[in-house]
């Protein structure tokens, strides 16, 4: 994607990649004239996901922040089949003056083989989560139950119902996906600030 901007816009871009040599951020370039239309930018977003890989249809217009005075943040989810990548995003930054883009955040997920059979509700979701905690009081917050969401921060990508918890004895509040595919916790993290 890095030599597409070099090549396509004016600037000296820049990418920073994070220890696995994964590209998570693109700047020091000017892409003009694209963040001042939404379909633009969404035009423009799927074009790098394709260069990063990522079938540019995942894409999806989710907010457009114009609070700042000085620039237009576009923000776009990540969705298969409707259901949304977990901790997945992808952001372009521009100029609110000229709409030329700046900065590029990826966070996208490269998903295959993802199997889209539900196999089980949320409820019975819960009674995993309350089994891997057993001998802990804990309450449900929170959970995505209207949807599953794609967990694909592990080797095979699944399917997974998302819980808020709050346990106690030591007391904590943890996020939790429950894989569809693996009937167990794929992920576990607290909230809780240390």
């Amino acid at each position: 994607m890095l030599e597409y901007l070099k090549n396509q816009y004016p600037g000296d871009w820049q990418v920073s990649r994070d220890p696995t040599g994964r590209a998570f951020s693109f700047s020091g370039g000017l892409a003009h004239n694209i963040g001042n239309s939404s379909e633009k930018a969404l035009a423009f977003a799927r074009t790098l996901a394709e260069k990063l890989g990522i079938n540019p249809k995942q894409l999806s217009a989710q907010v457009v922040d114009e609070n700042n005075p000085a620039i237009l943040k576009h923000d776009f989810e990540q969705k298969i089949d409707d259901f949304v990548v977990f901790h997945s995003s992808f952001s372009v930054i521009a100029r609110k003056k000229d709409g030329a883009v700046y900065i590029i955040n990826n966070e996208l997920k490269k998903v295959e083989n993802l199997s889209l059979e539900i196999s089980f509700d949320s409820k019975r979701g819960e009674t995993i989560v309350e089994e891997y905690f057993k001998g802990r009081e804990l309450g449900f917050l929170e959970s995505d139950n209207h949807q599953p969401v794609v967990f694909a921060d592990s080797a095979q990508a699944e399917l997974g119902w998302r819980y808020l918890v709050k346990l106690q004895s030591p007391q904590d509040k943890r996020e939790v996906i429950v894989g569809i595919a693996s009937s167990k916790v794929i992920y576990e993290k607290s909230l809780i600030v240390h």
